[in-house]
């Protein structure tokens, strides 16, 4: 384009631009504006032909040859397309590796079977996953909690078991948890056989008995027996039965356990054939630490009710994880709706109002009880909630004063009652002498 009609163009655009700006704002018409066109002559010399020779009549002249016809003007070629700009592709971010999360913390969805593992006449059944325990900073103060337990303080006071690093399992199951004879202890220990017959040796020894090794086939029996001859009155025996699992139960279930001859009692036999499954029912519920399980409490405890009107549930489960910060999962299951429904009452008014009214409860539980889901659906109630490592120790660290302060009583009662046979004992043969005084269970 000339440079003439561009200042052409140009004109006319701002006429447009200009006038329609002005006609909007004061809606008159502009003035025309004048554009100056600078026209500029080119001189192009000419050379003059002969008339003649160009009519072809001068005969000495040469003649013209024809003027070749112009060349087709080549077809421009195109010109490439600009590039657009390539725009820099960000390196791909490396992925970060996925980090196995281990089991899915799923409290609830399933329910625990620890029940199977006991004698068929137990009601309370507890397993505690020690391989799970071990790892958790607060591990010991989870064992100090059933540590002043007799069955603990004779394998472990006595004996020198290390139940955290010695046992990745300890059962414990019993139809009267205030009776120790009725308790059955069963442990999955990690160390070699002949350790753990050598340190029950030395716990019996410490408590002036002694126990004689009886094989069977390849399974070990022993009941330790007072060295002074006085009465047996704890009748348990040890058992170390293969697969690493060593049982401390009554004599009724020995036989079972032997997989001798059990008459009747076949019951008694479908426990002994899940003792050596004790991992895997574990294993059921990966990430937990305890297990506890309390079933037909009406039957067990000879009531319905707590003594102030408050229904007792008739089943009970409580889990716990092993985790710095554990999640747990309660469920109870009443015999009527409206049982459940009262405890519901009661954990929404009662149990608040009681809290409340508790400077050291409610430091306790206080934030606690707001963070935990309690739901019902018929006659079965679930509750649900997470604590914090410092609450987690600070309950265990309670309920291991609380323990110790009970064992001490049954101590003291069991020092009365000895006190009471040995007396007894003396006035029915006083000629005979002081005799070996019959020896108290545990």
């Amino acid at each position: 384009m000339s440079d003439a009609r561009r200042k052409t163009v140009a004109a006319m655009v701002a006429v447009v631009m200009h006038g329609g700006m002005l006609l909007s704002a004061f809606t008159i018409v502009p003035p025309a504006i004048d554009v100056d066109f600078e026209l500029e002559w080119e001189m192009t010399e000419v050379e003059l032909l002969d008339p003649n020779a160009i009519s072809g009549d001068d005969l000495d002249a040469e003649p013209v040859p024809p003027e070749p016809d112009p060349p087709e003007p080549e077809p421009p070629t195109p010109e490439p397309p600009a590039e657009e700009p390539k725009l820099e592709e960000p390196e791909p971010e490396p992925e970060e590796p996925v980090e196995d999360e281990g089991p899915k913390r799923d409290l609830g969805k399933k329910k625990s079977r620890v029940s199977k593992l006991g004698p068929p006449s137990a009601n309370y059944h507890v397993l505690m996953s020690t391989r799970n325990i071990r790892k958790l900073p607060f591990g010991q103060d989870a064992m100090n909690m059933i540590s002043p337990l007799p069955d603990f303080e004779y394998l472990v006071t006595d004996g020198g078991f290390d139940p955290l690093d010695d046992f990745d399992h300890v059962l414990l199951a019993s139809s009267n948890l205030r009776s120790v004879t009725e308790t059955f202890l069963a442990v999955d220990y990690r160390i070699p056989r002949d350790e753990v017959k050598a340190k029950i040796e030395a716990a019996a020894a410490k408590n002036d008995e002694a126990i004689e090794w009886r094989d069977h086939g390849g399974v070990l029996s022993g009941n330790p027996k007072p060295t002074d001859g006085g009465t047996d009155w704890d009748p348990r025996h040890f058992v170390l039965l293969e697969k690493n699992i060593a049982v401390l139960i009554r004599p009724e279930f020995l036989p079972a356990v032997l997989e001798e001859q059990v008459g009747e009692t076949k019951t008694a036999a479908n426990f002994v054939g899940e003792l050596t499954k004790l991992r895997r029912y574990a294993g059921r519920i990966p990430t937990a630490g305890v297990q506890f399980v309390a079933h037909d409490l009406h039957a067990a405890l000879k009531r319905s009710n707590d003594g102030r009107g408050n229904p007792i549930p008739n089943d009970v489960e409580f889990t716990m994880e092993a985790q710095n910060d554990p999640e747990f999962h309660v469920r109870f299951d009443y015999v009527t709706t409206a049982d459940a429904q009262s405890f519901m009452h009661f954990w929404h008014n009662d149990l608040r109002k009681a809290v409340d009214g508790n400077i050291t409860a409610k430091i306790m539980l206080g934030g606690m009880l707001d963070d935990i889901e309690v739901e019902r659906s018929g006659t079965e109630v679930t509750i649900w909630g997470e604590l914090a490592q410092e609450q987690i120790e600070l309950i265990l660290t309670t309920m291991a004063s609380v323990v110790e302060r009970q064992q001490a009583r049954a101590r003291e009662r069991l020092n009365e009652r000895r006190t009471e046979l040995e007396e007894k004992q003396r006035e029915e043969k006083p000629t005979e002498g002081d005799g070996p005084a019959n020896k108290l269970p545990r």
